[in-house]
């Protein structure tokens, strides 16, 4: 089964175009702090944060990692970021939209970097929920869990200094999204981009060690999800699940990557 076929029975193609794989056959990351470059526009943005906040009283200019660029060697992803803001982020995303600027990618612009798990239990089930109370793609479905890297709280000390970590961040969105703090297993399956979030992902497959009837007991409608479900890992039985729903751009690259690297794995 490849890809096409794949998109064809989840029926996403038309989400898929929306997207690219940046990048893939890393098995590690590794973050590199640049230093950001100076912006002729930095007084239009402090006072559309200014603005925004004023008129938005529920929204808040979180720090975020933003995307400078990218390596692979020798199966580690290097993202190489700077240090920056949601609200620079929101700026460049809506200046672009009114502007109608392509959407590709452009690392000119502030692109909030990002991660995004299929997250699967013990007994195999993969978690979705609706996003929920967030700036971009809201209501529609996501699989559990993700979210923005921020470079304040995504890292530890070490004897080296300061280590941001994807694994600090993945931890940190599924206490958040579905109330666990641990994992059994993790593999990426690329580095991918969402035209309409403006945003690079680090996709990932996630396994837990509980089952779907011990998930439904821990998890609860929450800030950043609702009505989370669960989904048995089955193509076709996903693919009745998505029926009439609206997924995210990351969400059906995620499932495409998935798919596509288990036919591989179970293939003989």
């Amino acid at each position: 089964m490849n890809g096409v076929e794949i998109a064809n029975i989840l029926d996403i193609r038309n989400v898929l175009e929306n997207g690219h794989l940046l990048a893939d056959g890393f098995e590690s990351v590794e973050f590199e702090e640049v230093p950001a470059k100076k912006r002729s526009d930095q007084e239009e943005i402090e006072e559309f944060k200014t603005n925004h906040l004023a008129l938005h009283t529920n929204d808040f200019n979180g720090k975020i990692m933003a995307y400078a660029s990218f390596e692979v060697i020798n199966k580690k992803l290097k993202l190489y970021f700077h240090k920056s803001d949601f609200m620079t982020f929101l700026f460049d995303r809506n200046k672009r939209k009114s502007m109608m600027i392509p959407k590709s990618f452009d690392p000119k612009y502030c692109m909030a970097l990002s991660m995004g798990a299929v997250t699967i239990t013990s007994d195999g089930y993969l978690i979705f929920g609706w996003r929920k109370n967030t700036a971009i793609e809201k209501d529609k479905i996501m699989l559990v869990a993700g979210g923005y890297f921020n470079y304040e709280v995504d890292c530890f000390i070490s004897d080296k200094g300061v280590v941001y970590s994807d694994i600090v961040c993945l931890l940190k969105e599924m206490w958040e999204e579905i109330n666990i703090r641990t994992f059994k297993s993790i593999r990426y399956f690329g580095l991918i981009y969402g035209e309409e979030s403006m945003q690079p992902m680090i996709g990932m497959e996630v396994h837990i060690s509980y089952t779907s009837e011990e998930m439904k007991k821990i998890v609860a409608d929450n800030d950043e999800l609702k009505n989370i479900c669960f989904v048995r890992d089955d193509i076709y039985e996903v693919a009745e699940f998505l029926k009439g729903k609206d997924i995210a751009v990351h969400d059906a690259w995620k499932l495409l990557l998935y798919y596509m690297d288990k036919h591989v794995a179970e293939t003989p």
